[in-house]
């Protein structure tokens, strides 16, 4: 009995002290890691350096190392940089691809992200007191569904901020005013894990992604920060400090377990099971990685550049035998699709940047096995075949983010409708791997849009960065490959002919298929006041966005005397839902179609911005009156919420 009970005890001991040490080790530095490996230490040693990403000698036999480990002569590791380095080799090239997307979207200059967060308060408000607007989003982050500078101002500013940087061709003044405070306050300081598990993983994603994100654009647009010499100093010193020290691979909240990095089937199985940290091998670190390496080629800084090519390494571990990045797959329900769409933009400007440094990653083998060229063309094949994503969406299928569908109603959708539901398409990724289908897909180039239109045919956003990167890839290679201006053409819709190989069904914004199993109502000819009142999570009060008459004949709503208090609009917009609503009242949903609400928030001097399309009748805006009352509408980006009102109704 006793010696059972010390048995016991020495195994509780054993545990105890393994936890402990590998607490312990998480402190080292790669240097004292390796050198332990290299004294012939203990397994514990040789396991941290294989979850860390790092090749050490070892003076056990070959087979003690782990095959997700990789090659002891990573080419990777031989990548040497120098002082001066030139990352844009023609800058009238790259000059003339900004300057098109700016005058592109000409009329988004004072942006507002659906109506949530203007630029300004972005900018010159929430963000130059970060601590504040962390609090803000420490507080509001668990149980809450709203999508705003209310309850979450690092996210959706961050978000606001991408936007509007992709658009105005320039860095503002209050971009440099807002790093150089954020770099002299020291605001990006990684948090204790003593902290609650929800505040410690809100706090590393937002440090995290705010270092790599403003990092990698400050490298790029270098020369548009005009600081002084002690100004400059002070940002680059603080940014690549907090890079090189970001370790997102150990940075599980204390409930949870970090990513791991050996086996892509238990770290599906973690991560659908919420066991694994997404964070630990996700955005952040797919942030943090392309900032290092981009900083780390502006200034020289071999240091800095290592610790993004240290990160990448462990990113290009997690990558399936068919491509798939799992961590965007697994766990993610029918987002996974849209999680998935940003690899192309990552893989683009890791292309890129090594390419300056002398190196052709395409050619790179991954531990995987397949060359990163074959990564990038499995990005493409699981754009066109979204099924291959459902070996590990399957076990989440309730799961759509915010108002999304659950995996079954995903995959009902057509090929063209989940890219419009996911933000992806063809035209973006081909864009984004412009290096990659110039060398290996030349029957891909018709697709890679350079006239900067916003949306293609289909509805689908061709995006030019995002919040994970705010440099565009495809214009560093243009400027890079490209020793003459070309002509670029500022185009203002897609005609068909830019598809006609393309075997997609046609969709407008305002087409939309109605219920063959439904009827229209039956109701007299009646004529109506309508207006929509847009529901403010902000602490303002709710807002009547518009008012109008609206007739309903044959089952079908027609729409007059449109006033809208939006900002003030050309008269096409003062008609918009005459000219472009699609709606009918059916028996057994209601008020049925589709529908643009142009309910952006205008500031003074701002330029009017498009309608949002809003779905009528849909499982999450069906409605249990037919026409007169309260019609609750829901936005299914940003989480805006509308009440269409119908009153005062007459049979003509």
């Amino acid at each position: 009995m006793k010696s059972g009970f010390r048995y016991f005890c020495f195994i509780c001991a054993s545990l105890v002290s393994t936890q402990m040490l590998a607490q312990e080790m998480s402190g080292w530095s790669d240097k004292t890691v390796c050198r332990l490996v290299k004294a012939g230490g203990g397994q514990e040693h040789i396991e941290e350096a294989t979850r860390r990403g790092i090749v050490c000698e070892q003076s056990a036999s070959p087979s003690t190392q782990s095959k997700k480990t990789g090659p002891l002569d990573n080419p990777l590791d031989k990548i040497t940089i120098s002082k001066n380095m030139v990352l844009i080799k023609n800058r009238a090239v790259f000059n003339q691809e900004r300057e098109a997307i700016k005058k592109a979207f000409s009329y988004k200059s004072g942006y507002s992200l659906m109506g949530m967060a203007t630029v300004r308060n972005c900018f010159q408000n929430r963000m130059m007191n970060w601590e504040a607007s962390m609090k803000i989003e420490v507080a509001k982050i668990v149980g809450v569904g709203s999508f705003d500078t209310y309850h979450r101002p690092i996210s959706i500013c961050l978000l606001t901020m991408a936007e509007q940087l992709s658009r105005i061709g320039t860095t503002p003044d209050y971009l440099e005013d807002m790093m150089l405070k954020w770099a002299t306050d020291e605001v990006f300081e990684l948090p204790a894990k003593s902290l609650p598990p929800s505040e410690y993983g809100t706090r590393i994603y937002g440090s995290v992604s705010y270092l790599g994100v403003f990092g990698g654009y400050y490298a790029i647009h270098y020369e548009e920060f005009h600081y002084t010499d002690e100004e400059r100093q002070i940002v680059e010193d603080y940014f690549s400090k907090q890079l090189i020290k970001v370790d997102m691979s150990n940075s599980a909240p204390r409930d949870l377990k970090s990513c791991d990095y050996d086996s892509t089937s238990r770290l599906a199985k973690g991560l659908s099971s919420g066991q694994m940290s997404h964070n630990t091998c996700g955005s952040p670190m797919l942030k943090a990685t392309t900032g290092a390496l981009a900083l780390g080629l502006r200034l020289g800084d071999q240091d800095l550049f290592n610790a993004g090519i240290k990160n990448l390494k462990l990113l290009l571990r997690v990558f399936d035998d068919e491509g798939i990045f799992v961590p965007y797959a697994s766990g993610r329900g029918a987002t996974a699709l849209g999680y998935s769409s940003e690899i192309p933009l990552h893989m683009g400007a890791w292309t890129e940047l090594l390419e300056i440094a002398g190196y052709d990653f395409l050619e790179h083998e991954s531990p995987n096995g397949m060359r990163i060229k074959d990564l990038v063309a499995a990005q493409i094949n699981i754009l066109n075949n979204p099924d291959m994503l459902l070996k590990y969406t399957a076990s989440n299928g309730a799961y759509g983010g915010k108002g999304g569908p659950t995996v079954a109603n995903f995959n009902k959708l057509s090929l063209v409708e989940k890219w419009k539901w996911s933000n992806t398409g063809i035209k973006q990724v081909v864009r984004q791997s412009a290096r990659y289908v110039e060398r290996f897909r030349p029957d891909l180039v018709k697709f890679r849009d350079q006239n900067y239109v916003e949306l293609d045919q289909h509805g689908n956003v061709i995006k030019s960065t995002d919040d994970h990167i705010l440099f565009d890839p495809y214009i560093l290679y243009d400027a890079n490959t490209k020793d003459v201006l070309d002509p670029v053409v500022i185009k203002q819709s897609v005609s068909d002919s830019d598809y006609s190989d393309v075997k997609v069904a046609k969709r407008l914004s305002s087409d939309y298929t109605f219920d063959e199993n439904d009827e229209v109502s039956s109701r007299s000819p009646t004529q109506c006041g309508f207006n929509i009142l847009r529901h403010n999570q902000d602490g303002h009060a709710d807002k009547v966005i518009v008012t109008g008459r609206v007739v309903l004949r044959d089952g079908r709503l027609k729409f007059s005397d449109e006033k809208w208090f939006t900002g003030s609009a050309p008269q096409q917009q003062q008609e918009i839902l005459k000219n472009q609503a699609n709606l009918k009242v059916m028996k057994q949903t209601g008020i049925t179609g589709i529908a643009p609400l142009y309910a952006m928030v205008i500031g003074d001097h701002e330029s009017p911005v498009p309608a949002m399309y809003v779905e009528f009748g849909s499982e999450k805006n069906k409605s249990e009156i037919e026409l007169e009352g309260a019609h609750y509408i829901f936005h299914e980006q940003g989480d805006i919420g509308f009440t269409f009102n119908v009153y005062g109704c007459g049979l003509i």
